[in-house]
């Protein structure tokens, strides 16, 4: 006859130790991809200002299109829009790109801006932007009602 003889301390895992390593072993590398990803990058993420310069150039192509009359200057850009009122974008020592509304409230626009220059040619109005990082962007945008524009020095 064949005994078998089973020891009471030879014992495998239990199906909840089983589950418990696989679920530790898939968030694992679930993580690994965007850990390798910051080690890297050497731990630095720089913001890309060019999503918040084409945001920037989007408002700013919205106002010149709706206005009457577009008035340029040093670091500013004077939109009247007749009866819905007047907008100054400028520049603010602090380098920001802020815009008011009949010289009231302030919306930030752009931040870390060194110098912010817009010119009038007929019907078109082209700006430029350069950052504190030197990186530079310009637009040209149109403006259909060109009769009563002017560029102020």
């Amino acid at each position: 006859m064949n005994t078998v003889y089973w020891r009471s301390n030879e014992r495998g895992f239990t199906l909840i130790e089983m589950l418990l390593a696989l679920s530790i072993s898939l968030l694992i590398m679930l993580l690994l991809p965007s850990l390798v990803k910051t080690i890297g990058s050497g731990h630095e993420l720089e913001h890309d200002f060019s999503r918040d310069v084409s945001l920037f150039f989007n408002h700013l192509s919205r106002d010149v299109r709706e206005a009457q009359t577009v008035e340029t200057g040093v670091n500013m850009l004077l939109i009247d829009k007749g009866s819905r009122g007047h907008y100054l974008i400028e520049l603010t020592p602090s380098n920001q790109v802020r815009r008011t509304l009949n010289g009231a409230g302030h919306v930030l626009l752009l931040e870390n801006v060194h110098s912010f220059h817009c010119q009038l040619s007929g019907q078109m109005v082209f700006c430029e932007v350069e950052l504190l990082n030197g990186k530079k962007w310009s637009r040209s945008m149109f403006n259909p009602y060109p009769p009563l524009t002017r560029e102020e020095g």
